[in-house]
């Protein structure tokens, strides 16, 4: 009895006083820190973790740090490290300066990188591509996981955007990250202008092409191989032993010639936390929005949960608008933070870009009477200025909604649906509210005909170009199926598509959209694209009965007469350009439509479209063996300067023949012929194709041979050409001489600006 009340007397000894309030002293609890009695000390941990609201509270610690012993400092980094929500409070002491504050910031900071990650105290030395520096191959694990073929414009949306969008769709090994450096250099730099180009290849080959047509670098930081261990491995300052920690690489993108390999430069051979710490100090130091985002979003793409939290208190308490775009970043790659599944929180974000649109409009006005040469051209500046955040804001905001809303698809407390919080105000919003809200609609996913009702009203009213487009791709998902939607205005809809008109016909066809007449293909009728989608639009819409259908018979005709006028051989005709583009069963549908319009079509216009039918597999045995004589022909050529574009159709031809029973092998002889004296670098008029449709030709053929069950054939037509290719000196001759080629059944790229809502204008 009498050593309990020892020990109880004891403990009321030790018992601390009530912990202070927010912002009061803490000077004595850090004292506590430091004392002798190891109860005292861990009384005292738990009482300024108590204390620490981690909102507002980096002054009053910074005062109590000064001076305080060292084995304080390092307690007070124990508990600010161990806590997720005291992250923030961590980072405002990192910004701090140089005293024992910013050092206790750090450390907290690397304690929670050190729970999160095996490798974040690595050094990067492994895969650099930088354009000052001999280049090192990213892993090839990381090559051989990543082959998925990816179509890519290079410059849509911005270059931001890019690499933000190769990250989210592309399907890589790790998170591509840009440093803020970069972010601030690029947003401030003029786009490229690359009018029709398109990047296709694997994660990694799209990766390089970006970089160097950007002007950036990347290095690796974080990498190890699997079940690599270093003998400095261990916990940092106040972190526990965790060994559910795994190495967490990523793709670093950074400024030209600041990677470990260069000889001059900011942050050689830093560690991933060095970099990983200054990005929260960038976010808590006030005064430049554009890094404060490209933190808050660089933090985003790690997949560091204690980082999405603290993104989440910042928005949650302080309205910081540069940690909801985190957030929302960090939704777009299915990390989402439990706020953005409150109805009142989308509310807020829908109420931002609506404001933001206003302020674009007094903005516009405030142009329109402005007197004078200066003055006109001030307001015309802020206009620019601010249409372009908004456009750039809204689709961040866009993208993040669009997949936050498959996850919160319950009703709030007053019965509201995620479809009732969209579509609140949709009539009266701006121009860029309307849109973003069509976008959310469509990550939804839900059938609804009140939002279908919305994307009708948007497609077919006086709105904006991006929210009509935008409105096709929500009506694909909330209508019901088999809905119909009759369209007035067809050609301004390809006039003004946003970033052309590329999978518009396929968006048109699968939403069961039909023209109210055939008015708009005299307007569409000079443009390539244009026709191409007209055609894949028609193929997927009309009956057996298409040669009666006024617009699609108009198209065909247009089609056939720019087939016949080709200037040069850099262009593709529409026909062939929809063939290309044409993704899944499209092409045979294509094929059938080619089919169905001949009986109404000309002679000469018939023949345009043979191939068409060709290549679907639906020509009749007349039809196959003329086009074989045909494609002879036009290898055989005597004349001095022969068609190049008749050589490249004559190999798709020839392609498209070598599993027929009757003329197969015929062709086969006949287009490995050629195919083998282009890959020679001959010089004679059965080698004048473009190496793009040489490669298309080749890996055809090889996929008719394996249709066909003509394995031998396929095995001998590879060997021809890959020992062509290493005799000759082809652009090609890689490409054939590989092992690995022919390549497996191709299957289509995964286009990324199709997976996410419509671009803003370049």
């Amino acid at each position: 009895m009498l050593l309990a009340a020892a020990l109880g007397t004891l403990a009321l000894g030790l018992a601390p006083k009530a912990p202070p309030g927010p912002g009061e002293d803490l000077g004595p609890i850090v004292e506590r820190l430091a004392g002798p009695d190891p109860v005292a000390r861990r009384l005292a941990q738990r009482d300024l973790s108590r204390a620490l609201t981690g909102v507002g509270e980096a002054a009053v610690l910074d005062a109590a740090l000064e001076g305080a012993p060292t084995e304080a400092q390092r307690r007070v980094a124990r508990v600010l490290g161990r806590e997720p929500r005291l992250l923030g409070l961590a980072a405002d002491l990192a910004a701090s300066g140089q005293g024992p504050a910013a050092r206790v910031g750090r450390e907290a900071i690397e304690a929670h990188l050190a729970r999160w990650s095996s490798s974040a105290f690595d050094e990067p030395e492994v895969a650099v591509l930088d354009p000052t520096r001999q280049e090192v191959p990213l892993p090839d694990a990381w090559i051989d996981g990543s082959s998925l073929q990816l179509a890519l414009d290079p410059v849509a949306g911005g270059g931001v955007a890019v690499f933000d969008r190769l990250d989210r769709w592309g399907g890589g090994p790790a998170p591509i990250v840009l440093d803020p450096r970069v972010v601030t250099r690029v947003v401030r730099r003029p786009v490229p202008v690359l009018d029709s180009a398109r990047l296709q290849g694997s994660w990694a080959e799209v990766l390089e092409s970006l970089c160097r047509l950007h002007g950036v670098a990347y290095q690796v930081q974080g990498y190890r191989y699997p079940g690599e261990k270093r003998p400095g491995d261990g916990p940092a300052i106040g972190a526990e032993d965790d060994e559910g920690a795994v190495a967490r690489p990523f793709v670093h993108v950074v400024p030209a010639g600041t990677t470990e390999l260069a000889p001059v430069g900011v942050d050689l051979r830093a560690r991933a936390s060095d970099e990983i710490v200054r990005w929260c100090r960038d976010l808590v130091r006030d005064g430049d929005a554009v890094r404060q985002r490209a933190a808050a979003m660089a933090l985003a793409s790690l997949d560091w949960p204690a980082a999405i939290q603290w993104l989440e208190l910042r928005w949650l308490e302080r309205g910081d608008v540069p940690s909801l775009e985190g957030l929302l970043a960090a939704a777009a790659r299915d990390r989402v933070a439990p706020c953005l599944q409150r109805p009142d929180v989308l509310s807020r974000i829908l109420g931002i870009v609506d404001e933001e649109a206003a302020e674009v409009v007094r903005l516009r006005a405030a142009r329109e009477t402005a007197l004078g040469e200066a003055a006109v051209a001030e307001a015309e500046e802020a206009l620019q200025e601010a249409s372009r955040a908004l456009d750039e804001r809204a689709q961040r905001f866009a993208v993040g909604l669009a997949r936050i809303a498959p996850v919160a698809v319950t009703a709030d407390a007053g019965g509201r649906s995620l479809i009732d919080v969209f579509l609140d105000g949709f009539e009266s919003a701006p121009p860029a509210g309307r849109w973003i809200r069509l976008a959310a609609l469509e990550g939804l996913g839900l059938e609804s005909e009140r939002a279908a009702r919305a994307a009708r009203q948007a497609l077919t009213g006086e709105v904006d170009a991006r929210s009509r487009r935008q409105a096709l791709r929500t009506l694909l998902v909330t209508a019901e199926p088999g809905a119909e939607v009759i369209l007035d205005d067809v050609a301004s809809l390809f006039q003004e598509a946003i970033g052309g008109a590329f999978g518009i016909g396929l968006e048109l066809g699968l939403a069961g959209a039909r023209p109210r007449d055939a008015a708009f293909v005299g307007a569409l009728s000079s443009n390539d694209q244009h026709l191409a989608e007209l055609l894949i639009w028609a193929s997927l819409v009309e009956g057996e009965d298409a040669s009666s259908v006024p617009w699609a018979l108009a198209a065909a005709k247009a089609t056939a007469g720019r087939a016949g006028r080709r200037a040069s051989r850099s262009r593709v005709d529409p026909l062939r350009r929809a063939a290309w583009e044409a993704r899944g069963d499209v092409p045979r549908a294509l094929g059938e439509l080619c089919m169905r319009l001949g009986p109404a079509l000309a002679p000469r216009e018939r023949r345009t479209f043979e191939a068409a039918v060709l290549a679907a597999g639906l020509a009749d045995p007349g039809a196959r063996a003329r086009a074989l004589e045909g494609a002879k022909a036009a290898l055989q050529d005597g004349r001095e300067e022969p068609d190049p574009i008749a050589v490249e159709e004559a190999w798709l031809a020839l392609a498209s023949l070598v599993g027929d029973p009757r003329h197969g092998r015929e062709a086969l002889s006949t287009l490995e012929s050629a195919l083998v004296e282009a890959l020679m670098d001959g010089r004679t008029r059965r080698a004048l194709g473009s190496s793009t449709a040489l490669a298309r030709a080749a890996e055809l053929a090889a996929e008719g041979l394996r249709r066909a069950r003509r394995d031998v054939a396929a095995e001998d037509f590879a060997d021809e050409l890959r020992g062509a290719a290493g005799r000759g000196r082809h652009p090609l001759r890689d490409r054939f001489y590989g092992v690995d080629w022919p390549p497996p059944a191709p299957l289509p790229p995964r286009d990324l600006e199709r997976l996410e809502p419509v671009l803003p204008p370049r």
